[in-house]
């Protein structure tokens, strides 16, 4: 408790002193207001001259900050903090992180640690890696709550999803709304690993294109997928569950293919070739070693002429860094 000088106004004043007080800058900002049966305990500062009420002295609570940084208090030796990760997702209510194998197993306190920090959230997990063909994440929950399901916000459009169930990455946000932006009226769109729809949905809304169809060999990530097309009142998106390599000769051909699977989309490329009208567009997502681009390149455009396509164009874009030596690219295919 604090010490503080404070102005004593009864409950039904309280708030409108309470303003008359900030507005005048004599309002003290660290302390909580004391209250008693009848009356409401203002901490003020010097600067309090009106009398807005009566003057007295009272102890009060501290307002408790949480932390700047959850590095701050994590319960993790000081010869181990430098190693403590700098970035982790938020998704909806959830934050995952990748703890290095020589922190794990503070997991607990580094857990804890981030709740405080960021008080708006429900769970932590810890991120142990992407496994399996449905691309999910092996979550293990070490801190919070056992249940994650959420809600995610992206450019005003929710996703309901479980990461421990489908696989989802709030920081391609940017890169869905460029795609989105792209798109031209009346254009067939596939996505080929739709997920719960961060793609699909955003170019549906944002675009006006004939249709956009939406696989996933997930059927957790299908079902996400159909909830929030309802969710965000989106018509136009066929999702469908199917492997992405069965595809030709169940879809009609598109005139965009947005092939965001960043660790193996370059060998579906046959495949989105198959499906792509001349004169389209693919959007092809992959985590590349930086000295590996130019090579990368090169290999696109072997595979593109290999399938007899003549490729028109092709801008490799860094979406965002990976690894100390890997980034996040998109190669933008122009294709005839």
């Amino acid at each position: 408790m604090v010490r503080s000088r404070c102005v004593r106004v009864p409950k039904a004043q309280a708030e409108q002193v309470r303003r008359r007080l900030a507005f005048a800058g004599a309002l003290r900002g660290d302390l909580r207001p004391g209250r008693d049966r009848d009356f409401v305990y203002l901490p003020v500062s010097g600067a309090a001259r009106e009398p807005v009420g009566t003057l007295c002295e009272r102890d009060l609570e501290p307002v408790r900050k949480p932390p700047e940084s959850y590095r701050e208090t994590a319960g993790v030796p000081s010869e181990l903090r430098k190693g403590l990760p700098r970035a982790f997702d938020v998704i909806g209510k959830v934050l995952i992180i990748k703890i290095p194998d020589g922190l794990a197993q503070y997991r607990r306190e580094i857990g804890k640690a981030l709740l405080l920090a960021r008080p708006e959230a429900r769970s932590v997990a810890m991120d142990r890696g992407v496994q399996g063909e449905d691309r999910v994440r092996d979550l293990e929950v070490i801190a919070g709550e056992p249940e994650l399901e959420t809600t995610h916000v992206e450019h005003g459009l929710r996703f309901l999803l479980d990461p421990s169930k489908v696989y989802f990455s709030p920081r391609l946000a940017t890169e869905r709304s460029r795609v989105a932006g792209l798109v031209r009226e009346k254009e067939a769109v596939l996505d080929m690993f739709a997920g719960v729809g961060p793609f699909s949905i955003q170019i549906a809304k944002r675009a006006r294109p004939s249709v956009v169809r939406a696989a996933d060999i997930n059927p957790a990530a299908v079902e996400y997928l159909k909830r929030n097309l309802r969710l965000n009142k989106v018509s136009g998106v066929e999702p469908m569950l199917a492997d992405a390599r069965e595809l030709p000769g169940k879809v009609p051909p598109a005139d965009r293919i947005v092939m965001n699977l960043p660790h193996s989309a370059f060998g579906f490329l046959p495949v989105a070739l198959e499906l792509l009208r001349p004169g389209g567009t693919v959007h092809l997502y992959e985590i590349v070693a930086r000295e590996g681009l130019a090579r990368r390149r090169e290999e696109v455009a072997a595979a593109v002429e290999g399938a007899g396509r003549e490729l028109l164009s092709v801008r490799p874009r860094l979406v965002r860094g990976f690894s100390a030596s890997e980034s996040h690219y998109v190669f933008d295919l122009w294709i005839d």
